[in-house]
């Protein structure tokens, strides 16, 4: 059975196919997902479960062009899902704006009217991503001075480090791409909330762009764009649904500077 929920808007590329005085369009299975199970044999009976997956999507987009007859406005569509991968950016009340990346499976007119589309789409990848969300960690306070102030107060040369909140609005774990900016010679990062950490000395100047893409299609870690196979990391980092406290540190003091962003997109099943 499709589940199908009450999308406010729907958009594939740049193309808005709901609202809009052109079309009219809805959309079934964003939600719908199936789990591929992969089993082990045993020496005694049945079966032991090895491991499984989330399969890719299916998803059916019905599309309505409003004026009779309107070929251009079907040409237009052609040609957009031609492509070999689209994006389709939906919103609903509850979660707000959400995107996907889907391939064409078919495309096809329904009934006696040409003007009715159905539109059958595949998500290679079956999870929903919500927009980007960004902390940004390194604040270093001018002349050292810290505040709030304790007495005796004292001056410290070296403050350099930070610590934020980032919210995974989702409901599964979600993976940030990380990006630490130079001077320096080393720096610590944490999710306090997970425990994962690491310690990473390498040397940055202040041009120097160290990245760390959690993402499990884009997992690496590269400097300045390029791919670092030397840099190994005692983990990567996830984001558990909820508030996820993180702690960045470094040895070198920046004068009213973010040195590390944590870029994360919450997503749904």
């Amino acid at each position: 059975m499709i589940i199908k929920f009450n999308c406010n808007k729907i958009q594939v590329n740049d193309l808005i196919l709901k609202p809009s005085e052109t079309y009219g369009a809805d959309i079934e299975g964003v939600f719908d997902f199936s789990k591929e199970n992969f089993y082990a044999n045993t020496v005694s009976d049945g079966q032991v479960l090895g491991y499984n997956k989330n399969t890719s999507k299916n998803i059916i987009l019905n599309v309505f062009v409003k004026k009779h007859n309107d070929i251009i406005s079907h040409l237009k569509l052609n040609a957009l899902l031609s492509q070999p991968t689209v994006t389709l950016y939906l919103n609903y009340d509850e979660i707000g704006d959400v995107e996907m990346k889907v391939n064409l499976s078919s495309k096809s007119t329904s009934g006696n009217y040409a003007g009715a589309i159905s539109v059958d789409l595949i998500a290679p990848d079956p999870y929903v991503y919500t927009q980007e969300s960004v902390l940004l960690l390194g604040v270093v306070y001018a002349n050292g001075l810290k505040l709030p102030m304790k007495m005796p107060f004292k001056f410290d040369s070296n403050i350099a480090g930070g610590i934020g909140v980032l919210k995974n609005i989702g409901f599964v774990d979600a993976f940030p791409v990380i990006e630490v900016t130079g001077p320096s010679t080393w720096f610590e990062l944490e999710n306090t909330t997970t425990g994962q950490k690491n310690r990473i000395e390498l040397e940055l100047t202040e041009n120097d762009v160290l990245k760390i893409d959690n993402r499990p299609l884009m997992l690496g870690v590269y400097k300045n764009g390029i791919r670092q196979n030397d840099i190994n990391l005692d983990t990567w980092y996830s984001c558990s649904p909820g508030d996820n406290v993180w702690s960045f540190k470094r040895d070198t003091p920046l004068e009213s500077t973010r040195n590390c962003k944590v870029t994360l997109q919450s997503r749904f099943i």
